[in-house]
């Protein structure tokens, strides 16, 4: 079977595919069939009909990836024959120009890419508007692009590091046996653990005389109205309020150091 009678089959497939997810992998390896037969007016159009059912199925990585590769094609086109205008192209080309088709598909992918956050996919879309600026001879905003596109890749860098950090995946005994790196995270994993477990003591030292001092209040008040509305005259409730006052006194003190110690640590 040759190329023509492949390409008449994935059209015949596509023609009458219902499900649009079927529908959008039939397109795209029609398109990629047909840019390796040099036949990019006719790939154009089907990368076109594709970014439509990515649209309609609400597929956002879809449609970037799509406009991507039209972008690429336009490019292609462009280098191809400059001043031939392709038909297929139609309001777009003629809103535009073919000059200007592959970083206006490139634009539109970024903005799709920032939607999302897909910094991995930013950076390589600046790549390709950072190579067609420089082409173009505008090396000034090529220069903007590959910087733009160095920060996007350490970003997706950094991204997936820390990804890969908070993911619990199994480690091999032979590895974990001998690696000092799983040693040392162990480490750090106990010395964060006991760090947390002293703060959360030295809370507690803190609030508790706050406590204690707010009950002896209570103690005292109700000793105190006993005492000097002469309804009690035992000496054992004035023992009671002496010590109430003393306690009450040194949880102060310690309410106080504990304060001073927060503010001096902070």
């Amino acid at each position: 079977m040759n190329s023509a009678e492949s390409l008449l089959q994935l059209e015949e497939k596509i023609q009458k595919e219902k499900d649009n997810t079927v529908k959008y992998i039939l397109l795209h390896d029609l398109a990629i069939a047909s840019v390796e037969e040099e036949k990019l007016d006719y790939a154009f159009q089907v990368y076109k009909e594709a970014l439509n059912v990515a649209r309609k199925m609400h597929k956002v990585k879809l449609e970037c990836e799509t406009l991507i590769h039209l972008g690429d094609v336009a490019d292609e086109l462009y280098n191809a024959n400059p001043e031939y205008h392709y038909p297929i192209m139609d309001p777009i080309m003629d809103e535009i120009g073919l000059s200007d088709l592959a970083a206006y598909f490139y634009h539109e992918a970024l903005t799709l890419a920032e939607k999302t956050k897909s910094f991995r996919v930013q950076s390589r879309i600046l790549r390709k508007l950072a190579a067609l600026s420089a082409r173009n001879g505008n090396l000034e905003l090529a220069a903007e692009y590959y910087k733009q596109a160095a920060d996007a890749a350490r970003i997706a860098d950094s991204r997936r590091v820390r990804e890969e950090q908070t993911t619990n995946k199994p480690v091999p005994s032979k590895i974990a046996r001998g690696s000092s790196l799983s040693r040392t995270i162990q480490k750090s994993i106990e010395v964060s653990n006991q760090i947390k477990q002293t703060e959360r003591l030295r809370t507690y030292q803190r609030y508790v005389p706050i406590v204690v001092a707010n009950f002896i209040i209570i103690i005292l008040i109700v000793i105190g109205y006993n005492i000097f509305s002469k309804t009690v005259s035992s000496p054992v409730i004035y023992l009671v309020f002496g010590m109430s006052i003393l306690i009450g006194i040194y949880t102060l003190y310690i309410l106080i150091r504990n304060l001073v110690s927060h503010f001096v640590e902070n």
